[in-house]
């Protein structure tokens, strides 16, 4: 084995790789602790974040076609669950789930940001996020009245991030 403390010391690149040992957690199943390259991006990220590194994203448009009740992703820019799809399902007025097609979401480390797309919407709607299982989270839209309502459902975008 080479005598690392005799090769120089440089400033590193975000790119430059470390090495190091990826661990097992729920989310990242790995098996033996594997041998993996690290990058000094992504430990900046992690340090910058406090430990919280975001594991799993999904991010997608979603629209409600003319005279069509439950909107659908129309548009996914990123989803980096592995093997995992997610359909959003309209429930009853203003109440719809985003159901993954397997358990993804953890307690307490689960964030989801719900963004209207349509314009001129009464204020002060809002989306309230419940975390109902490991597989679905509910979205409800509140309008000014304190009732559940579709008015902001015609199209948006939505992102969840699960953090390890």
């Amino acid at each position: 084995m080479a005598n690392t403390a005799s090769y120089p010391i440089i400033a590193p690149k975000g790119g430059d790789l470390i090495v190091g040992t990826q661990t097992f957690t729920v989310l990242d199943p790995v098996q033996d602790n594997p041998t993996r390259n690290f990058t000094v991006d992504s430990l900046v990220a992690l340090a910058q974040n406090g430990g919280n590194v975001i594991t799993q994203k999904f991010n997608a448009n979603w629209s409600k076609g003319a005279g069509a009740v439950a909107p659908f992703f129309n548009a996914t820019m990123q989803n980096s669950f592995t093997n995992t799809t997610f359909v959003i399902t309209r429930i009853s007025i203003g109440n719809y789930f985003v159901t993954a097609s397997k358990p993804v979401f953890t307690v307490g480390k689960t964030q989801c940001i719900v963004t209207p797309g349509t314009t001129g919407a009464a204020s002060p709607d809002f989306f309230a996020v419940i975390y109902s299982t490991t597989q679905t989270i509910n979205i409800q839209q509140i309008d000014n009245t304190n009732a559940l309502s579709d008015q902001l459902w015609a199209d948006g975008c939505l992102n969840i991030e699960v953090f390890a």
